[in-house]
């Protein structure tokens, strides 16, 4: 494999000998000039990525975000972590051209590489702190992250690539523009398939994709239809304990042997058959498909700008094991049989945002509402195995359900906002407030005295203020305060207990930062407080089953306070070459003790408390080259801070050449390598269940070196 790289990157650079110079933007991942800390991720950060990858992966250059993984290049979800300021994925808000993705849970929710295609990415805007008022999301307590699309190009082109990469990945992708079919109209249509093997064990991965876009303008109204479907199956990786990962290596996990036995062993051999099947790799599978469609719709009104964008989420989806027994109708479990268990998810959201904007003499009035109404169901059913000795070949009557319940939503947010400008534009004030309410009904299907009427999470006013002031023509300083909330998560109806009590979760935000900028040099610094109070735990006793608990429940656990410090900076060398890092401190703590035990003051799992990142980027005549490296020291993998994860620096490099290519059908090739961990460093990626005490966290494990090769031409 390694040689087929080589000599391909090889023989494409001698067949494209070119004069092709490109520029490089002297900014690229430097944020805009608002209140709040942000940075943007522009197309030539992107056109670096290798395309099979999570687009998440994208994060990890940006101060103040952790993206941790523990898959071939980050398409298993599970296993994928993001950490910025202390808050995890589930607390920050992802949106898609402005829709928001809402949860970004595995189970049930949309996480963001289901909806991306890497090919088809403009920027990413990442707002670490807390997002605008505009942000439509029941759930970003921390910042907002903020993928944009391509539109599609004036002129008809094909574009047609191909990744071959380790693990016996392969991606193709395909994408069609028009050009300008109508009049002030065009489109584009694209197609993807993927596949990778899981970096050990057995499985693998299969992702089909596809996106569309229309763009057109009728009177004075400028209209984008955006479709994306997506249909993924893998296979899981085992999230396995410290003591495990130190005994065994990175290699340890699920099995790839199903033990057969006689019909004549014994019960006790039989039990000793079915958990060792447990673990088997084909019993553990996850499918998802997604289906998400949305219109982005934008008017100039007189001195305004109306922007509506109504949206619909279709999800459907199953998650698989086989576990070691069998239900008996007294609820007693008969360890000498193996049953077949599957969950089934079922999403439906539509909602709609609206976004008004008006000039008022030098200053600006906005205000919007956003609104969104959904149904997730969630079912769980056990069937026997036909035949234990032949594999997982199941009844397909089930035998048992689990569970079947019903989450009825619905959210509504409307905010009010002012801009004022003075000074010519040197000082720019931001004052507004928005408001917010959710509710929920939950329905247990199975039995209704277990159901609970609409349950409201409402904050009638969450605050925002901030200001920018320019010191001269490449300084600014910024200040911002917001405060958030978050709806009650579903998990609170589905536990032993049931607190009717529980308090929402909720953060005051502050930033004060500074901002540096001229034509070849660029820094920006933050210092941030964020306090999060009535903090949401799941408190389970566990069993000795991985899969069950004895007792489980949400509750309010106190408080969260988290301080930090984020530089970031680019330097252009010349023309050609740039270098950049960033530095991010996380001091994020628990404020109060825990179901019992003493965490006061105790470092949140899983965060950083320092990460380094530096990079080198080449861009002269068409050739492109990087190398980054990235450094992650003081991770705690338990809340009380018993077990301590080693530091671990993870390198990445990428090579390539573009040409253009005139008087020609084809109008451009490229080819570009990339490899991450570049140094195959061994490392505890991502938590896969946080524990309280040593011994009792498990961890994905972080993947090893791996290299693709792309291949792509426009015609």
């Amino acid at each position: 494999m390694k040689k087929v790289i080589a000599l391909s990157l090889v023989a494409v650079i001698s067949i494209l000998n070119a004069d092709n110079t490109e520029v490089l933007d002297s900014i690229s991942i430097v944020g805009d000039t608002s209140s709040h800390a942000n940075n943007i991720i522009d197309t030539k950060k992107i056109e670096t990525t290798t395309t099979i990858s999570n687009p998440l992966d994208l994060l990890n250059n940006v101060a103040g975000v952790s993206v941790t993984q523990g898959s071939t290049f980050g398409l298993y979800e599970y296993a994928t972590q993001v950490n910025m300021r202390g808050f995890n994925k589930s607390q920050i808000a992802f949106l898609v051209d402005g829709v928001p993705l809402g949860s970004s849970s595995t189970a049930g929710g949309a996480p963001i590489n289901r909806f991306v295609e890497t090919e088809n990415l403009a920027s990413v805007s990442v707002h670490q702190g807390s997002g605008s008022l505009s942000t439509p999301s029941a759930a970003a307590l921390g910042g907002s992250i903020n993928y944009v699309t391509a539109l599609p190009q004036k002129d008809t082109a094909i574009k047609v690539s191909n990744t071959t990469g380790s693990f016996n990945s392969q991606r193709n992708f395909a994408r069609i523009d028009t050009g300008e079919f109508a009049k002030d109209s065009r489109a584009y249509l694209s197609i993807s398939e993927t596949t990778t093997e899981k970096w050990k064990n057995e499985g693998e991965l299969k992702r089909e994709h596809l996106d569309a876009k229309i763009l057109s303008r009728l009177a004075d109204m400028d209209i984008q239809l955006n479709i994306s479907y997506n249909n993924r199956q893998d296979h899981d990786y085992l999230d396995i304990s410290k003591a495990d990962y130190e005994k065994y290596g990175r290699d340890y996990g699920l099995n790839t042997n199903w033990a057969f036995l006689p019909s004549s062993a014994s019960d006790a051999d039989k039990s000793e058959q079915t958990a060792h099947n447990a673990y088997n790799a084909d019993g553990w599978q996850n499918a998802r498909t997604d289906t998400l469609i949305s219109l982005n719709l934008s008017d100039e009104i007189g001195d305004s700008t109306l922007k509506l964008t109504p949206y619909y989420h279709d999800q459907s989806g199953t998650g698989n094991w086989a576990p070691n027994y069998v239900l008996n109708a007294d609820g007693s479990k008969d360890t000498t049989r193996q049953s077949f268990r599957q969950s089934e998810y079922y999403t439906q959201r539509f909602g709609a945002t609206l976004n008004w904007n008006m000039d008022i003499g030098n200053h600006e009035l906005l205000a919007g509402v956003w609104g969104e109404s959904g149904s997730r169901q969630n079912k769980r059913y056990w069937y026997y195995l036909k035949d234990q000795n032949s594999g997982l070949v199941y009844d397909k009557t089930p035998y048992f359900e689990n569970f079947n319940r019903t989450f009825d939503t619905t959210s509504m947010m409307v905010y009010l906002q002012t801009k004022l400008h003075f000074f010519d534009d040197n000082l720019i004030v931001d004052l507004g407030a928005k408001s917010q309410i959710t509710t929920v009904t939950y329905t247990d299907n199975q039995n209704a005295s277990n159901s609970q009427p609409a349950k409201d999470s409402s904050a009638p006013f969450l605050p925002q203020f901030g200001l920018t002031y320019k010191l001269n023509n490449s300084s600014q300083v910024y200040m911002s305060y917001a405060m958030n909330y978050a709806q009650l998560p579903d998990s609170i109806y589905t536990g032993t207990t049931y607190d009717p009590n529980i308090k929402n979760e909720e953060s005051t935000n502050i930033d004060l930062g500074y901002r540096f900028q001229t034509k070849d040099t660029a820094l920006t610094a933050t210092i941030y407080y964020v306090d999060y109070s009535n903090k949401i735990e799941n408190i389970t006793a566990g069993t000795g089953d991985i899969f069950e608990a004895d007792t489980s429940y949400v509750a309010n656990v106190g408080g969260v306070e988290s301080k930090g410090l984020e530089i970031s900076a680019l330097y252009m060398l010349n023309k050609a070459w740039k270098v950049s890092g960033n530095y991010t401190f996380t001091d994020s703590k628990y404020i109060d003790d825990v179901n019992g035990n003493a965490l006061k003051d105790k470092y949140i799992p899983f965060i950083p408390v320092h990460m380094l990142n530096l990079a080198i980027d080449y861009v002269n005549n068409g050739y492109i080259f990087g190398l980054n490296a990235k450094f992650n020291k003081k991770i705690y993998g338990t809340r009380d801070n018993s077990d301590k994860i080693p530091n671990y620096t993870l390198a990445n490099a990428y090579i390539g050449y573009k040409k253009s290519l005139k008087q020609s059908v084809l109008k451009d090739i490229s080819i570009l390598m990339s490899i991450n961990n570049l140094l195959d460093e061994d490392y505890l990626a991502t938590a896969g269940a946080f524990g309280d005490t040593a011994g009792t966290s498990t961890y994905f494990v972080g993947t090893p070196r791996t290299t693709t090769l792309t291949v792509s031409g426009t015609f």
